[in-house]
């Protein structure tokens, strides 16, 4: 047997549940999207297209783009370069990438990934939009140029494929100057890191079911009501010291979280952290600096989270 033919079956041992809790479901819904696809008014693939995406799945699994077991981002890096970085799949020839922002100048340049760049072409909120060729993997690249932008408006996502608003974005790096709205992430299930995360708005990441690791910068003042809701593979975060108040059910249904390390020598101001019944089940240990344990115990609402919470290890 090849060893594409091995990391296919770890695919679909993937698919079938065994010993694969987290980025199987990221495998299952890329399947899960093509099946849609497929069973659609608007069928362009062959069996052809069908066994080379496969065969290309294989092959990440194979090389460690993609992790079957263990995983939930843990092979994605940061490239640091100050520019952002969007890793973006594509199911079908043709298929078009909108990334829906607010360009801060017609400075800015997308690369595309595909040996294809444009620019911004006007300075209010705007699809940039590109079309693929070829199905696969790509990374955009935007070189602000000393510039800003903005992703998304404070209703929605921000990258999308043809008229689905849910984007199959992998992995993202927010460079310098970048700054995005509420429900930037929604429901990118997908996503499995995102990192130097400039601001973590209302509902940001809510659904992010395979996102395993996030960073983020020292930007970040507040993390907004329903941040992380439902983010089912995010193990740990670290916050800044900036961060001053959390909204509501920040952390609901975070059933894998384990480490939440603050900064903050002074208790943000809280609501909850996540419902009752997602305390009761959970290992969640809350970090802090030394000399503010007591403090946090005592403070409202960080009470009910006395008996978890701990020196940031030296």
């Amino acid at each position: 047997m090849t060893t594409k033919a091995k990391a296919l079956d770890r695919l679909i041992d993937a698919i079938a549940g065994e010993d694969v809790p987290m980025n199987s479901q990221t495998v299952a819904g890329r399947l899960d999207t093509l099946a849609d696809t497929l069973a659609g008014d608007d069928v362009t693939f062959s069996a052809r297209d069908i066994a080379g995406r496969i065969s290309q799945l294989a092959g990440m699994i194979e090389d460690g783009t993609i992790s079957i077991g263990g995983g939930g981002g843990s092979n994605w890096k940061p490239l640091n370069d100050g520019k952002t970085h969007l890793f973006v799949e594509t199911f079908s020839a043709n298929e078009t990438v909108k990334i829906y922002c607010k360009p801060g100048s017609l400075d800015i340049v997308f690369n595309w990934g595909d040996g294809t760049t444009s620019n911004a072409t006007n300075t209010i909120i705007m699809d940039v939009s590109h079309t693929y060729s070829v199905a696969g993997v790509y990374e955009i690249v935007i070189d602000l140029n000393g510039s800003t932008i903005t992703f998304g408006d404070d209703n929605s996502n921000f990258l999308y494929n043809d008229s689905k608003r849910q984007g199959r974005l992998l992995c993202a790096e927010i460079g310098t100057g970048a700054s995005i709205g509420k429900k930037a992430f929604y429901q990118f299930r997908n996503l499995e890191a995102c990192f130097n995360v400039p601001a973590l708005p209302e509902s940001a990441f809510e659904q992010c079911y395979s996102i395993g690791t996030l960073t983020c910068a020292d930007s970040v003042s507040s993390v907004g009501s329903s941040c992380f809701y439902d983010c089912h593979s995010l193990k740990k975060i670290e916050l800044p010291s900036g961060v001053n108040s959390f909204g509501a059910s920040t952390f609901t249904n975070c059933f894998e979280l384990h480490n939440l390390t603050l900064h903050n020598a002074t208790p943000p101001t809280m609501t909850s952290l996540m419902s009752p019944d997602n305390l009761s089940m959970s290992n969640l240990t809350i970090y802090v600096p030394a000399e503010s344990v007591d403090p946090y115990k005592a403070a409202t609402n960080w009470s009910s989270y006395a008996s978890r919470i701990q020196a940031i290890p030296a």
